[in-house]
Parts: C-alpha cells; sequence; structure tokens
C-alpha cells in the first residue's frame, strides 16, 4: 500500500481524534477506542513509513492521546465533580427546562388540589396524612409545642433516616419513567397532595406562619429536589413515549442516560436537606428573621443551581450539543465484560442486557421464587390481626416481626437461587430447569451463608449501623462473587473466601463507586417497598374493598413488594457488574495491556 492510499484510507479516523482532543469536554469512551486504532496505523507507519512525516504525525498524535488519558487518570475526584456541576448538569438542565417546568406545573397544581380537598371534606386531611400523626400533632398543639416531632429523635440518626427516606421519595419518581412518564407524574401528584393537606392543617388551626418558617428551613430545598428527580423521571419516560426517529429501545436507553444525569445533581440536596431537617428545623426558638433567612437563602440557591446558572451558561455558550448523547447502541451488538465505560453507559448497558435476558430469568427463577414465597407466606400468616396497618408494618419488606427468622430464611434461600439463575442466564449456561439445578447444585450451599451475611446487614440494622453494616457485607461483593463463580464453573468454600478477600480489597479501594452501587441496591428494596404500599394502603383502603379483611390485604401487599424487588434485581446486577469491570479495567489497566498484547502485529492486509 502506498503512503497517499494509506493516508487516504484511514484520515478520517485521525481528524475524528484530532477534533475530540480540542473539544472542551472531550469523551474518555470514544478517545480509547480510537486511540486503540490510532496506535495501530501508528506501528503500520513505523514499519512501512520510518522517515516520512505521516509517522511523526501519527506519533504525535498518539501522544497527545495517551498524556490525555495520564491527565484524566490525575484529576481528582472533586474536579470530576466540578465539571459534572459546571458543564454537564447546567447543559441537561436547559436542555430539559421544559420537563422542569412540568414537573413543578404538576406538582403545584398536585399541592392546590391536596389544600382545597381539605379545606372542603375535614376527613381528608387524616385520610392523607394518617390518623396517627393528626393526632400526635393535635396533641403537640395541645401542648404548646406544634413542631415537637422535628424535636423526638437524635439529630445524627435522623439524618440518616431522612436522607435515605427522601432519596428514596425521589429515586420513586425518577424510576417509575422507565415504565412512561405518567407514573412520575402520579408520584409527583401524590406529594404534592400530602404537601397541600399538610400545610392547610396548620393553616386550619391557626399556625400557618408558625409551621411556614420552621417546615420549609429544609422543604425548601428538599421539595426542590423532589420536582427536579420528577423532571428526571419525566425526561426518562418521554424517550419511552415519543422514540421520535430512534427505536424505542434505543432512545430510552439515551433518555435513561439523560435523566439519570439530572437525578444525579439531586444527591447533594437531599443531604443538605437532611442536615437541614435534622440539625436546624429542631430549633423553633430561633428568630423568625433568621428562619426566614435561611429559606429564602435556601430558594436562592436552588433557582441558581438550576435556573439561572444554566441559562447563563447556555448564554455564554455551553451548548448540550457538547455533553449530549449519542445512540451508540447498535441492534447487533455484542457484551464485552472487560470495557471502560463511563456511568452513562454503564446503566445503558444494563438497560440493554436486561431487556434481551429479562424474561428467561423470570421463567426459571423469578416466577419459582414468587411462588414459593406466595406459599410460604400463605402458610406462615396468621388467621388474626390487630389491623392492616400494623400487618403492614410487621410484613415490609426486611422488617418481618413475625416470624423474623423464618423469614430471614426464606429471603435468604429466595435471593441466593435467583442470583445463581441470573448468573447462569447472563453466560447463557441456562438449558432447562434440570440443568440448571445440576448446574448450581454443588455452589449453592456454598453461596448461601454469604448470601445471608449481605442481606443481615439489611434486615437486623438501622440507620448509621446499617450503613456501617453494608461497608463490610458489600452488596457489589455478592452481585461479583455469583458473577466470578459462573466462570470459574466449580468452586469451593475457600476459593470463596479468597475471591471476597480480593475484592473487598478492590472494593475499599474505589468506595466512591461502590457508595453508589450500595445506595442503588437499597433503594430498590425501598422502591419495592413503597410502591407496594402505594398500591395496597393509599389505593385498597380508599376505596375500602377490603374492609376488615387484613389477611388479603397483607398478602396483596406482600405479593406486590417481592414481586417488584424480583423484577427489579436483574437491573441492579447488571449495573454493578458494569461498574466493577469497568473500575477494574481503569485501575489495572487491562485494556491497554490487551492492547500491548497485540501491538505491532498487524500486517499488511490489514489495512
Amino acid at each position: 500500500m502506498t503512503e497517499s492510499e494509506f493516508i487516504e484510507r484511514n484520515q478520517g479516523t485521525w481528524k475524528e481524534m484530532e477534533q475530540l482532543l480540542t473539544h472542551p469536554i472531550k469523551d474518555a469512551d470514544k478517545i480509547q477506542q480510537l486511540f486503540v486504532k490510532v496506535s495501530s496505523d501508528l506501528s503500520y507507519a513505523r514499519s512501512f513509513y520510518p522517515n516520512r512525516s505521516v509517522r511523526t504525525y501519527l506519533n504525535d498524535l498518539t501522544q497527545r492521546a495517551y498524556n490525555e488519558f495520564v491527565r484524566k487518570e490525575k484529576q481528582s475526584v472533586f474536579v470530576a465533580i466540578s465539571d459534572f456541576f459546571k458543564t454537564i448538569l447546567p447543559a441537561e438542565i436547559y436542555h430539559s427546562r421544559k420537563q422542569l417546568f412540568l414537573s413543578f406545573l404538576v406538582f403545584s397544581l398536585a399541592v392546590f388540589i391536596g389544600a382545597l380537598s381539605s379545606k372542603h371534606n375535614p376527613g381528608f386531611t387524616a385520610l392523607i396524612i394518617g390518623d396517627d400523626y393528626v393526632a400526635m400533632t393535635e396533641a403537640n398543639i395541645n401542648d404548646g409545642d406544634p413542631m415537637r416531632v422535628y424535636k423526638d429523635e437524635d439529630a445524627a440518626g435522623m439524618f440518616f433516616g431522612i436522607t435515605i427516606n427522601n432519596i428514596r421519595v425521589a429515586m420513586l419518581a425518577f424510576a417509575l419513567g422507565f415504565f412512561g412518564s405518567v407514573f412520575t407524574y402520579l408520584v409527583l401528584v401524590f406529594n404534592g397532595i400530602m404537601l397541600g393537606t399538610f400545610q392547610y392543617f396548620f393553616y386550619n388551626k391557626g399556625l400557618f406562619a408558625t409551621s411556614f418558617l420552621t417546615i420549609w428551613i429544609h422543604g425548601t430545598i428538599e421539595i426542590s429536589a423532589i420536582i427536579i428527580a420528577g423532571a428526571a423521571g419525566i425526561v426518562m419516560g418521554n424517550g419511552l413515549l415519543f422514540p421520535g426517529t430512534y427505536s424505542r429501545k434505543k432512545s430510552l436507553q439515551i433518555s435513561a442516560k439523560r435523566g439519570l444525569r439530572i437525578f444525579m445533581g439531586t444527591v447533594p440536596l437531599f443531604i443538605i436537606a437532611g442536615l437541614f431537617e435534622s440539625f436546624l428545623t429542631r430549633h423553633t426558638e430561633f428568630p423568625a428573621l433568621l428562619k426566614l433567612g435561611i429559606i429564602i437563602l435556601s430558594l436562592v440557591f436552588i433557582l441558581f443551581l438550576f435556573v439561572y446558572y444554566p441559562y447563563i451558561a447556555h448564554k455564554r455558550g455551553l451548548r448540550y450539543s457538547s455533553v449530549s448523547i449519542s445512540p451508540s447502541i447498535e441492534e447487533n451488538r455484542t457484551y464485552t465484560k472487560m470495557a471502560l465505560r463511563s456511568l452513562g453507559n454503564n446503566l445503558s448497558t444494563a438497560i440493554w442486557l436486561y431487556g434481551i435476558q429479562v424474561f428467561k430469568y423470570l421463567r426459571f427463577g423469578g416466577i419459582p421464587v414468587l411462588l414459593f414465597i406466595t406459599l410460604m407466606f400463605a402458610w406462615q400468616i396468621p388467621a388474626q390481626h390487630e389491623g392492616a396497618s400494623r400487618l403492614l408494618d410487621d410484613y415490609a419488606l426486611f422488617s418481618f416481626t413475625y416470624g423474623q427468622y423464618v423469614w430471614f430464611l426464606l429471603l435468604t434461600i429466595s435471593v441466593n437461587y435467583l442470583l445463581h439463575v441470573l448468573a447462569a442466564v447472563h453466560y447463557q449456561n441456562v438449558g432447562g430447569i434440570l440443568a440448571l439445578f445440576t448446574r448450581i447444585r454443588s455452589q449453592f450451599f456454598i453461596t448461601l451463608p454469604f448470601t445471608a451475611f449481605v442481606i443481615s446487614a439489611f434486615y437486623f440494622f438501622d440507620g448509621w449501623l446499617q450503613f456501617l453494616a453494608l461497608l463490610i457485607a458489600s452488596p457489589p461483593f455478592l452481585f461479583i462473587l455469583f458473577d466470578q463463580i459462573a466462570e470459574e464453573k466449580t468452586i469451593n468454600g475457600m476459593q470463596v473466601l479468597n475471591l471476597y478477600k480480593r475484592n473487598f480489597g478492590y472494593y475499599l479501594s474505589y468506595l466512591p463507586a461502590a457508595g453508589i452501587l450500595v445506595v442503588l441496591l437499597a433503594l430498590i428494596f425501598f422502591f419495592s417497598a413503597s410502591l407496594s404500599n402505594l398500591i395496597v394502603t393509599e389505593y385498597f383502603t380508599w376505596h375500602q374493598v377490603f374492609d376488615q379483611h387484613f389477611v388479603e390485604v397483607s398478602f396483596i401487599f406482600h405479593f406486590l413488594c417481592s414481586s417488584i424487588f424480583i423484577v427489579f434485581l436483574p437491573l441492579a446486577y447488571y449495573f454493578i457488574l458494569n461498574i466493577y469491570y469497568s473500575e477494574f479495567c481503569k485501575k489495572e489497566a487491562f485494556d491497554l495491556k490487551e492492547w500491548h498484547k497485540s501491538f505491532g502485529k498487524e500486517t499488511a492486509e490489514h489495512f
């Protein structure tokens, strides 16, 4: 091949690399892909054109790409976070400004509906916020301390509980967008009605100013974050409902990445709101002027970060095209486990794997386990109980008080089996139910103690103790363990211990990413319980379909809770595996090692 033919054939790739390296916001994944190709071209040029300018040009281009890798590697996590809030988030927010306004509008209308309904229906308040809460608040009002509810708990423990609960609500609004934005609207309506009812309750008692200056110390940021999370869910849901020129699957993959970006921007807000509610709201003795100042500053902060700054950044030239997500998913896509991917690509890959594997997983794992749990629940449930609300609390996921250890063992066995099926399905090792049982027979009881070890962190601990327990009983480790066992085919207990030791040490080396995984898994559990509770306690009890039939209410609650958990488990599994192996490639330079093995081996026929 002549030099001019070589240049003509490959110069498109080289120019693309040059454009990526000069762009202010660089696509690391694309640079990595082109780096391998340009390095291969350099190897060829060294062999056939050692004294020509094309070799010098390719050597310089490859060196620039390598320096970009080194620069990125040396960047601290704080620089990455700064880039996210300075460029990616504001560009995404501005591009999604219509969805943000819709989320705000729907929530505001729901607040008005809640207040209006409370005004014209005296029983509506108790229906929405509960008889117990109304009675407790009225008792506090009679005692002269209407805001005492914020003082009853330890501040540190209250912070963890409130923050997790707030993220759970936001995650519900965002995650339901996976099934279409209409479900996100329902979550916004429900929470807006609650807020309107709650605020009117105090207004009706002549305590509007007192409640406003107390509740909105933390509520300004908390409610804003829920609205923003709702916008993230609408963005994702619209991708499913209105795919445009893309296929529905491809559109959902793109919109899920976009929604995730917006949702990740709310996480710091919930931490701030949790701190305010735990450590500031309880001080009802603060002067009214100070409380009002905190509320105004919080509002200014939200408006600046999510309204003013995105607008100004856009006016100054920050365009969505610089951070936009291209439809890189092909229909005939193949899965590469060892690949360096961004967080958004890890999510889209997880959704893709989920879509092609979920039915086989449900056939061999989800449906049998759901039937098993249902039969066990029907056998274990008492014939009579004090009341529906008490029964729902006793049988909520991870908080059973009746037959607690029986349910812990049942949950351990079920999750252990589901993970074995997931790993087998992932590696295409499911030929039939008998073949599956034969495959996992020698591994099931070896992995059972480790499954119980991880589940116990959720089951027996609360608050900050649960957080500490999860650092030791790492959920990412459990998923990674089953994946590695599926690759090894046979394994013994000592090998499992060695895997735990190796992976736990590696887990600590990328604690921030692992923290995201822990939160994701916990939110799936909370999401399952919350949606089941919403369907049963808020729909069925409103319509009194199951009046006095407490066993039936509890049975449906548990069935829905278990179903949602089982259906969502593969998505968490694939997401965690993708992040783990992506981090592994990054830390161990796996892709570069593979490239070095083949470096210089290309021959002329490749060109």
